[in-house]
């Protein structure tokens, strides 16, 4: 969730140092926005569920969130920064649908500075959607592989297509059409 909104902040920041304003976002269209609103309903809900009630809701909902996000992606594929977004959604949504959840690598999570999740004294526990790589996982390419030592976390290469993504869109939204300003510069005061 934290990269998320670093991504979010992230492509704020270059749009608005390109110029860019958030006036512009008045005049943006989106096609199936229901979707997206109930993939992050599905998102925020799935994080409670894999505290609470174990790992099959957590999974349908996650899933759910993922198939919702890439198809608005989809719907949206014009736009700068959606077809990665709809790609790191669907590369999320194929490893945790073919594993029954998100496999962890061992390996990563100690790389990150997290620890055994099964340890006491470890800080980070795999619950609901996520579990511990197997050497039965497939896919796992896709899985939650790559540490992170800033922030203390495990990611995978769709959340980094999704992030990236996120940056380009935001910062095309608020800049706008290419050219805006260079036209804007060379009018007459």
């Amino acid at each position: 969730m934290l990269g998320l909104v670093v991504a979010i902040v992230i492509g704020i920041i270059i749009g608005l140092a390109r110029r860019g304003s958030f006036a512009r976002l008045q005049g943006v269209r989106l096609e199936k926005t229901a979707i997206l609103y109930a993939a992050v309903l599905a998102q925020i809900v799935s994080a409670v569920a894999e505290r609470s009630a174990g790992r099959w809701p957590a999974f349908a909902l996650i899933v759910t969130a993922y198939a919702g996000v890439c198809a608005f992606a989809v719907a949206n594929r014009h736009l700068i920064g959606m077809p990665l977004i709809a790609l790191g959604a669907l590369g999320n949504f194929i490893v945790i649908a073919v594993n029954g959840g998100m496999p962890v690598s061992r390996r990563a999570l100690a790389l990150a500075g997290l620890g055994n999740p099964f340890e006491g004294r470890a800080k980070a526990l795999l619950r609901g959607a996520h579990h511990l790589m197997a050497p039965q996982s497939r896919v796992t390419f896709l899985a939650d592989v790559i540490p992170l030592r800033v922030g203390a976390t495990v990611i995978s290469v769709g959340d980094i297509l999704l992030w990236a993504g996120i940056v380009l869109l935001l910062q095309h939204l608020l800049v706008g059409p290419r050219g805006r300003h260079r036209r804007d510069a060379r009018t007459p005061n």
